[in-house]
């Protein structure tokens, strides 16, 4: 079976009228936020709170003409709230259609035309909402001229039944098509992407449709509630305001800390040195230059970001702030929270000076359209990873980090949970004796069959020298094959299956074992 209903629903009066509804994007321009009956909309926005709430808030905009919702989704719980924080309303209607298997499998066993039907037979009321959540999955293992075969027929399909069909894609699914108007999706009448790039917000508009003009390659600047989680515009016009700042006087003045200067000995000449105590005088009359602080193994965390945040509040919106790591390395979780406090990008310790040039030619136009937070100590608290390392029980591997995770998932810092399958030869007491881990955070636990490692702020890109350095380039020996996850969600959701794994077959407890 293709679909089947969740059984918690309600079906309220249908609407009268065809009236048009925008997007969950409050001050949006209605010229790239509209959405009509009949029309088929890509949107694309990686951050999984944020796709939720664009989805409440647009869902909030169909019930206020009366619509009827449609939810198709592999993971129903994530909307249940919709239907209870709903009840009060007086006209539209939620249903959440559970998509028992990935879109891709299901479009290899039926056709296109097959799967709408499958939609249709379950009774979906002419005029609808269709949101299809994990879209990326219609992408995936196809070639270009038969996905765009398929959107078209979704297109068609749409429009026979006046639905407003919106397709929620996530990650790199797009990637073969990462312009701003993916020829897949040409019949479509709209498609935008959420992004922060160097903690900046931005709306996206590739291309959109709206009563008969199209409106191309526009970028808005966004700002988000960090109480509501609500998406709004700042009423900029980014594709505007960037060409204002390349002529602002400054643009092209860049400031940098004398430690800097003495790491980097190839900077341009015209770069000017400074003191930290002189940002207020500094920034007080700048427009947009560039400011490079420094971080060395003589300066704290704590006052990094306190300089950091400091000279964001002094700033206009146009200064660019880039930290140069000079003696000393940022762990990851520590650079995801500078980009939070106001920083536009770090440069590594171990990257050329050329990198740095690049950095601050690549800026240039760039503004900051972020909210600030009120300060940066809890804002580390928050950050700092777990203060266990090494072997821990299953049911405690489970609750600390899943309280962990969920603390800090607004900030939007990378980890990685890996398994590694046990090779025939191999006990769990051999593993996890060789296992060695000197940095909060990293944590290992085990099954009947594996083990289960977490790196706290770890890249995807070095999680093979961080399983190196924990078993001392010893993998090969131990372990067969491994799977590894690197969002938040699917951590979370790993950890849940482990919990409920451990109340049917408790696995063995190590701990006396590796005293």
């Amino acid at each position: 079976m293709v679909f089947e209903w969740i059984d918690r629903y309600f079906e309220m009066r249908r609407r009268p009228n065809d009236s048009l509804f925008n997007l969950g994007i409050t001050q949006l321009p209605e010229t790239v936020s509209s959405l009509f009956d009949g029309c088929c909309y890509g949107i694309k926005i990686r951050q999984q709170d944020i796709r939720e709430s664009l989805v409440r808030k647009t869902i909030e905009q169909a019930w206020s003409t009366k619509r009827s919702v449609v939810m198709l989704s592999t993971h129903c719980d994530r909307w249940h709230d919709i239907i209870d924080s709903s009840l009060h309303l007086q006209s539209g209607s939620f249903r959440l259609l559970n998509r028992s298997r990935q879109f891709a499998e299901v479009l290899r066993q039926s056709s296109m035309i097959r799967f709408l039907k499958a939609i249709e037979d379950n009774d979906v009321l002419p005029g609808s909402v269709l949101l299809f959540d994990e879209a990326d999955t219609f992408l995936l293992g196809a070639e270009a001229g038969i996905i765009s075969q398929q959107m078209r027929l979704v297109t068609i399909w749409a429009h026979k039944w006046r639905h407003t069909v919106i397709f929620l894609f996530s990650e790199a699914a797009l990637s073969g098509i990462t312009d701003h108007r993916p020829a897949s999706l040409d019949s479509f009448a709209g498609y935008a992407e959420w992004s922060a790039e160097y903690a900046r917000l931005y709306w996206h508009v590739g291309f959109w449709r709206d009563h008969g003009q199209i409106i191309n390659q526009r970028s808005y600047g966004l700002f988000l509630d960090p109480d509501t989680k609500t998406l709004s515009a700042d009423g900029s016009d980014i594709t505007s305001i960037s060409e204002e700042m390349r002529y602002a006087p400054d643009e092209n003045t860049v400031y940098i800390t004398k430690v800097c200067l003495d790491f980097d000995k190839s900077l341009p000449a015209d770069w000017i040195p400074i003191d930290t105590v002189h940002l207020p005088k500094i920034l007080s009359s700048a427009v947009a230059p560039t400011l490079i602080l420094d971080f060395n193994q003589d300066k704290s965390f704590d006052q990094l970001a306190e300089e950091v945040l400091t000279a964001r509040r002094l700033g206009a919106r146009g200064i660019k702030i880039i930290v140069r790591e000079t003696t000393t390395r940022l762990r990851h979780y520590q650079e995801r929270l500078l980009t939070h406090l106001g920083a536009n990008l770090t440069v590594c310790q171990y990257e050329a000076s050329s990198h740095l040039l690049w950095a601050v030619d690549a800026l240039k136009g760039h503004c900051f359209n972020k909210l600030l937070p009120d300060g940066y100590k809890d804002l580390i608290e928050t950050t700092e990873p777990i203060v266990e390392k090494g072997y821990l029980p299953l049911l405690d591997f489970c609750a600390i980090l899943t309280k962990k995770l969920e603390q800090d998932q607004d900030i939007e810092i990378r980890h990685a949970l890996v398994r590694l399958y046990l090779a025939p030869q191999s006990s769990h007491i051999e593993a996890l004796k060789a296992y060695r881990s000197n940095r909060s955070g990293d944590v290992v636990t085990s099954d009947s069959h594996s083990l289960f490692v977490f790196y706290y702020g770890c890249r995807e890109t070095d999680i093979d020298i961080a399983l190196n350095r924990t078993f001392n380039n010893q993998v090969a020996n131990f372990f067969t094959n491994d799977s590894r996850i690197t969002h938040t969600l699917d951590i979370l959701s790993q950890l849940k299956d482990l919990k409920r794994q451990w109340e049917v077959n408790p696995p063995a407890d190590f701990s006396l074992q590796l005293i």
